[in-house]
């Protein structure tokens, strides 16, 4: 419905001669050389598992989860404030605040803070370029757990033989803006990408929590919705009425490039007011399970005959899933990219081995640099076929046929 939408307003108010929609998840079995392949999309604001079969993706098995790049930022970002501020106590730091300062802040005068959000941001976005070179987040070996994840009678026991190897292991430094180095133990490292991967625990609370707040936003945003399309509602209709009049006016008094760009936004809004009534349907498919399980979920959602080629050809892809084993090395630019691909794989063949023995789970990823991009390659592959031409949705064919097309030419 939401494509249908978007077509609409392509032909209809923007007179394009031609286009095409193609689903990111395609794009990214496009990218690997598949067409058939379970798609793990680590994303910024959260993480999408989408079932791509012969190039069609298969609406019933999309998984939703909101942890993603954003959250493990946050945990990088408390990491570097606790030891922050254990330095400055220990070393007697003469600075103004017990937190990290972004770059800005170092450089202003009287070292002040400015206002929200932009303090916020900076901050997340030092944390981001922490998480990015591999030193404030990793990816461990299969079978490590953070012993905040540990439940029952484990948290009573010994940590595991790779824990204590990690525990042991030297220290990642990292250089503050201010020009204070801290160090970052591996553990602290390997914590972060356990969000992804924990099965209980710290990590698995973290991820319920963030799926009720996506719930809740998405259920008010939902209700709104409704409110302000209510007809019944002589308040909202005074007040769509009393808009437009003032849209008018103000359409009179500017000029050409101005009213396009009102336009484009009047468009906006007719798309997001008229997808508001469908939202409801993707509640349910919110999880706040692991990576691993949310991939194998994915699968057995889908028909029986589908779920071995599924399961065999996973694609790991998004900037969320650039994180790797080792730090980047600023003088050879070396980084164990393949350690969450390797992870993944393990983690979702000892759940699938648990009832169905035998079967292999094959993660594709492109390199660590080119993951983030991953569906843009797969897009430009796609646009580079010499086919291509005869896969556009022309105008003649969209007024023949209406927007129902985009479900045979489009997958």
């Amino acid at each position: 419905l939401f494509d249908k939408k978007m077509m609409e307003i392509v032909f209809e108010e923007h007179n394009v001669p031609a286009t095409f929609f193609a689903r990111d998840a395609v794009c990214a079995c496009y990218a690997v050389g598949r067409t058939t392949g379970t798609v793990a999309d680590v994303g910024h604001a959260g993480t999408v598992v989408t079932p791509v079969y012969d190039g069609f993706v298969e609406t019933k098995g999309i998984l939703r989860s909101p942890i993603g790049g954003a959250m493990m930022g946050e945990m990088v970002l408390q990491h570097l404030d606790a030891l922050y501020k254990t330095k400055k106590s220990r070393m007697k730091l003469k600075s103004p605040v017990d937190y990290v300062m972004p770059l800005y802040q170092f450089h202003a005068e009287g070292k002040v803070a400015r206002s929200e959000p932009f303090h916020s941001l900076a901050r997340l976005d030092l944390a981001r370029l922490c998480k990015e070179d591999g030193t404030g987040a990793g990816v461990a070996a299969f079978g490590y757990a953070a012993l905040s994840d540990l439940e029952g009678e484990a948290k009573n026991q010994e940590p595991s033989d790779i824990y204590q190897q990690y525990l042991n292991a030297p220290k990642a430094t990292y250089k503050l803006p201010d020009g204070t180095t801290i160090d970052i133990s591996q553990t602290k490292r390997f914590d972060v990408g356990e969000l992804l991967f924990g099965k209980g625990g710290k990590s698995a609370q973290t991820r319920e929590e963030a799926v009720s707040k996506a719930k809740n936003r998405l259920d008010s945003m939902i209700a709104s919705g409704g409110d302000l399309a209510d007809n019944d509602d002589d308040n909202s209709n005074a007040i769509a009425q009393v808009e437009e009049m003032a849209r008018r006016k103000r359409n009179a008094r500017l000029g050409e490039m101005d009213k396009k760009k009102l336009s484009f936004q009047a468009s906006h809004e007719k798309l997001v007011n008229a997808c508001n009534p469908y939202l409801s349907t993707t509640i349910g498919e919110f999880t706040a399970s692991s990576l691993p399980s949310m991939i194998c979920d994915s699968a057995f959602k889908c028909d029986r005959d589908q779920q071995s080629q599924l399961l065999g050809n996973t694609v790991l892809c998004g900037g969320g899933a650039c994180i790797a084993t080792s730090v980047m090395s600023t003088s050879t630019g070396v980084n164990d990219g393949n350690a969450m691909p390797e992870r993944l794989r393990q983690e979702c063949e000892a759940i699938i081995h648990a009832h169905t023995p035998g079967w292999r789970v094959k993660v594709s990823s492109p390199g660590i640099s080119e993951r983030a991009i991953c569906s843009w390659l797969g897009a430009s592959i796609l646009g580079s076929l010499g086919s291509f031409n005869e896969m556009w949705i022309t105008k003649a064919e969209y007024e023949e046929h209406g927007a129902s097309i985009i479900n045979r030419k489009c997958p």
